[in-house]
C-alpha cells in the first residue's frame, strides 16, 4: 500500500503485509493481528522509533513481502462489547479514556489531514500498546 508522508511501513520499505491476519506477539504486550499493526502504521499512530524496530519483530508473523500486493489489510469489525471493557496493561491506553471503552466499533474517527479510522482498530491499537501514549483519551 501506499504510505502517507506522516505514516510507517511495519514491514519496512517497500515491502507490505501478506497475512493480515498473522499475530504479533511481544513480552509485556497484548497480541496484536498483523492488520491492525498495518492500519495503526499506514495511519500515523505509531511512534517514528516503534516503526523502525518493528520489520524484524513482524517479517516472519506477517509474512512481510515487497513482490506482492494484498488485495486489503482491512481487520474484520468485532461485535460491540458484551463485557466490561478490556483489560488495559500498564504499556497499553484506552481511547475512550480510564475505565470507559468503545461500544461503538464501526464509528469512524476523522481528523484533517488524516484518513478515516474505526474505532474498533484504534481500540485494539490502544490496548495493544500500539499507540503513542499521546493518541489515547
Amino acid at each position: 500500500p501506499e504510505v502517507p508522508p506522516n505514516g510507517c511501513s511495519i514491514c519496512g520499505e517497500e515491502k507490505c503485509v501478506t497475512d493480515p491476519l498473522g499475530v504479533i506477539t511481544s513480552p509485556g504486550q497484548a497480541p496484536v493481528s498483523c492488520a491492525v499493526l498495518e492500519i495503526a502504521g499506514l495511519d500515523g499512530l505509531l511512534d517514528p522509533s516503534q516503526c523502525q524496530s518493528l520489520p524484524e519483530l513482524v517479517a516472519e508473523p506477517c509474512d512481510c513481502d515487497g513482490d506482492v500486493v494484498p488485495t486489503t489489510l482491512a481487520p474484520s469489525t468485532p461485535a460491540a462489547p458484551s463485557q466490561p471493557c478490556p483489560e488495559v496493561p500498564a504499556n497499553g491506553c484506552s481511547i475512550c479514556g480510564d475505565g470507559m471503552c468503545v461500544t461503538d466499533p464501526q464509528g469512524v474517527i476523522s481528523s484533517p489531514g488524516q484518513p478515516p479510522v474505526s474505532c474498533a482498530v484504534l481500540e485494539v491499537a490502544g490496548v495493544g500498546g500500539v499507540l503513542d501514549p499521546r493518541a489515547c483519551g
